[in-house]
């Protein structure tokens, strides 16, 4: 019994891991990331990601909560490109990096690191809660 439950966690965890690996992609590697080749690529392997969280949840497993993790790639890619998109019509440039805006004194740059902190705020809700939101509670 005891087995079976540190099973379990070590594979939500991992999945936890998994589904907020971008959030820490777009967060280091920004630039690359907002290429398009490369958005285009991170884009279709989140769909295939989120495709497979859910046809583990609803038809392998049966109980789909930490498999909803997996949806969290795609929300937060789609979360990021909507403020990314925002960020430019809004302030007509593109943001800076968290690196140039953590524990700056620089008041230019307070809505850029304002729009960081929303992002990872928002992305880790959706890997949290993102089987709680699309396996409804089990």
């Amino acid at each position: 019994m005891q087995s079976q439950l540190v099973t379990n966690s070590v594979a939500t965890i991992t999945l936890i891991i998994i589904g907020s690996s971008y959030v820490w992609l777009i967060v280091l590697c920004r630039s690359w990331v907002m290429k398009k080749n490369n958005y285009q690529t991170l884009f279709w392997v989140a769909i295939g990601l989120s495709i497979l969280g859910n046809i583990f949840g609803f038809l392998i497993f049966k109980r789909g909560t930490e498999f909803g993790a997996l949806n969290g790639p795609l929300l937060s890619l789609m979360t990021y490109k909507f403020l990314y998109d925002w960020f430019i019509r809004k302030y007509d440039k593109v943001p800076a990096s968290p690196f140039d805006t953590y524990m700056s004194n620089d008041r230019t740059l307070m809505k850029d690191g304002v729009l960081n902190a929303v992002f990872v705020l928002v992305s880790i809700f959706f890997v949290a809660v993102g089987g709680l939101l699309t396996h409804g509670i089990s």
